[in-house]
């Protein structure tokens, strides 16, 4: 009886770790790197419509929510652009 529970207890180990691997695989998020940008605190600095340096969620990486990234140049409050989340649904 024990050799059984023991058993399971170390299946059941294996399961979770293994679901903890697969899920560490999938890629929740985007990051656009440039050392010569240092912070970009400003987001002064992009690449592919993200700020360089930081991580995003972005709307490949979460494909069942509803929003967009903007660069806004229109809107800001130090620099010449800021960022702008536009979630419609999350």
């Amino acid at each position: 009886m024990k050799t059984t529970r023991i058993t399971i207890k170390f299946q059941l180990s294996l399961i979770l770790g293994f679901v903890l691997f697969i899920s560490g695989c999938r890629q929740f998020s985007k990051h656009e790197a440039d050392k010569s940008a240092g912070l970009n605190g400003s987001f002064e600095v992009s690449k592919n419509d993200l700020p360089v340096n930081w991580v995003m969620y972005t709307p490949k990486t979460v494909p069942d929510a509803d929003f967009e990234i903007v660069l806004d140049k229109n809107v800001y409050k130090e620099g010449k652009q800021s960022l702008k989340f536009d979630v419609k649904k999350c």
